[in-house]
């Protein structure tokens, strides 16, 4: 995780690079799903700060049962978007 401080500064951390982890009885098809979707997620930010980025860039739209793990995966984008500066 980024050094708080420096997030709330609005300095650009640029060595982050989110990871959900593992929750304990999670099986490997969920703990797959879930770090593709954070990869979407990551690859809408880093096109949108890219400065080459001449249009609106699509975000993924997150859906699921409750407990899919939803809150967590933006939870982690939140902190890379923040990160990016």
């Amino acid at each position: 995780v980024p050094d708080v401080e420096a997030l709330l500064r609005g300095e650009a951390t640029p060595d982050y690079v989110p990871d959900l982890g593992e929750k304990d009885g999670q099986s490997a098809a969920s703990k797959e799903e879930q770090a593709a979707a954070l990869r979407r997620c990551v690859a809408a930010i880093d096109d949108y700060v890219a400065p080459s980025r001449t249009s609106f860039v699509r975000f993924p739209l997150l859906t699921g049962p409750p407990g899919a793990g939803k809150t967590r995966i933006l939870q982690t984008v939140q902190t890379y978007a923040v990160s990016k500066g």
